[in-house]
């Protein structure tokens, strides 16, 4: 039995990946690993198994909502704020966020526009360049490696809206549903997962179960690519897969 895909989330001590077990298309179970490193993540499945991550792939050089950002929000409507403009490529290797502050007023005082900064932003700077710098010194993992969005994986998933939000009781039951409904097993992947503990939180579990709803369309071809077909100053595409 072969691991198809993977999903991920960022989680407090690494990343949170949920991988579909199967043969051929079918998924036979799931399972969710805490990977500790963006190495041990894309060493979960196989070289050619597609890896969907809620991270930010591709970066403008000032803050700012890339297309495939903008075309998300669209989509989602009233939950748009779910969507945030990520840090720009200079901002990889500030040290604090008082210093990413500094920069986007720099680039302001310059003449090119940028917007602030969220500290919820600043809190992905780590993963980001983790990720990012993977992704530049490996082509291949480049290939298998697809940005997406768990608000965007959990609406396809439903066929309708965006869901309430996951720390509602109705947001998660919601979800809940929906991937009891997609995966076999679910609840028991969840519970064997110490997902209640300080290396993550719960709800990183869940989203990343919505990213490997969305793998899995990438590795069937039936995913939808958000953006317009532009990459980064480095090279890396900047698109959002559902």
């Amino acid at each position: 039995m072969a691991v198809l895909a993977v999903g991920a989330d960022g989680a407090r001590r690494g990343w949170m990946a949920a991988l579909a077990h199967g043969t051929g298309g079918d998924v036979d179970r799931v399972e969710l690993r805490l990977a500790p490193n963006v190495d041990a993540l894309l060493a979960l499945g196989a070289p050619d198994a597609p890896v969907a991550v809620d991270m930010p792939i591709g970066l403008l050089d000032a803050v700012a909502f890339r297309p495939c950002d903008l075309a998300a929000r669209e989509r989602l409507g009233a939950r748009r704020a779910t969507i945030f403009a990520p840090p720009s490529r200079p901002l990889l290797d500030a040290e604090d966020y008082r210093a990413a502050q500094d920069r986007v007023a720099a680039t302001r005082a310059a003449g090119t526009p940028a917007q602030g900064l969220s500290a919820q932003a600043f809190g992905l700077v780590r993963k980001i360049r983790e990720l990012d710098a993977r992704l530049q010194a490996d082509p291949a993992a480049q290939e298998r490696t697809w940005e997406c969005h768990p608000e965007l994986s959990f609406a396809q998933l439903a066929g309708g809206p965006p869901l309430p939000d996951k720390r509602s009781i109705g947001g998660l039951a919601a979800r809940l549903a929906l991937l009891g409904a997609r995966f076999p097993g679910v609840l028991d992947a969840l519970r064997a997962v110490d997902a209640g503990s300080r290396a993550a939180d719960p709800t990183d579990a869940l989203d990343a179960l919505a990213a490997l709803h969305t793998a899995l369309r990438v590795r069937a071809g039936a995913h939808v690519t958000l953006g317009d077909g532009a990459a980064d100053a480095a090279g890396l595409p900047m698109r959002i897969v559902v």
